[in-house]
């Protein structure tokens, strides 16, 4: 198994070699390099810090006060309190307190809980690909002698997570992963946001894993193709005009 590094995420983000994030845009090429942002990626961002790096959180992220910023005193005050705090993430009362639940709900889940003890969080991991030579990265949630990555989620059962893997493309991130660590296993741990914050632990099947493989493959393929000829097609590659059926479910009388 390699060794990861620790590194900051400004370090690792600079860094041109290909990582997973890249490859799963590849059924759209057009989309490859547009940065995602989202409250869901701020949260996901502030959960992994509490649960994983805890003792990192209160550098990091800090509690909106409540200001009136409508009067002249407020907006002075407000101004005086991001000033003071640049370097932080500010999050509000609510973001705080699901983020120490969901910290008390994952350590409080057996499983989950022996996974997350003598590994190491936010390890880096930089490859060649064996089989095109490409410049590969990864960052994974937490190492031992398995990775183990961290979902929040809005339900954490078997039907729902296993839809999130396939919607997300979580499969193919865990192959990457593995090719990176050298680790054998990928475990996800779930962890849902409202009470009462239930967590499941999941590894996908055989089937599964050879399927991502595949994909794997096939995205760094694409990738490969499209930043050699810089031709970078939307969802049809042909650039012709695409039949389409209605959902089975909407010709239904």
């Amino acid at each position: 198994m390699r060794k990861g590094i620790s590194i900051p995420d400004e370090e690792y983000f600079k860094n041109p070699a290909i990582s997973a994030s890249l490859l799963k845009k590849m059924d759209c090429p057009a989309k490859a390099f547009v940065p995602f942002t989202s409250t869901a990626m701020v949260e996901g961002s502030m959960i992994h810090c509490a649960v994983l790096e805890p003792s990192e959180f209160d550098s990091r992220y800090i509690v909106a006060p409540v200001i009136n910023k409508r009067t002249n005193a407020g907006k002075a005050e407000w101004a005086e309190f991001q000033e003071a705090n640049a370097d932080k993430t500010v999050i509000t009362p609510d973001q705080h307190s699901m983020s120490m639940k969901v910290q008390k709900a994952v350590y409080g889940h057996p499983m989950a809980s022996e996974l997350l003890s003598g590994g190491k969080a936010e390890q880096s991991f930089f490859w060649k690909d064996k089989k095109t030579g490409e410049d590969m990265k990864c960052k994974a949630d937490y190492v031992s002698d398995v990775v183990i990555d961290l979902k929040t989620c809005i339900s954490a059962s078997p039907g729902a997570f296993s839809k999130a893997c396939a919607d997300y493309k979580y499969g193919l991130q865990a192959v990457h992963y593995l090719r990176g660590t050298g680790a054998k296993e990928f475990i996800f741990i779930a962890v849902e946001k409202k009470f009462p914050f239930v967590v499941e632990v999941y590894k996908l099947d055989s089937d599964s894993m050879e399927y991502s493989e595949r994909k794997l493959d096939e995205a760094l393929q694409s990738y490969i193709f499209c930043r050699d000829f810089d031709i970078w097609p939307g969802y049809n590659d042909r650039q012709s005009v695409t039949s389409l059926s209605l959902p089975a479910w909407s010709m239904k009388d």
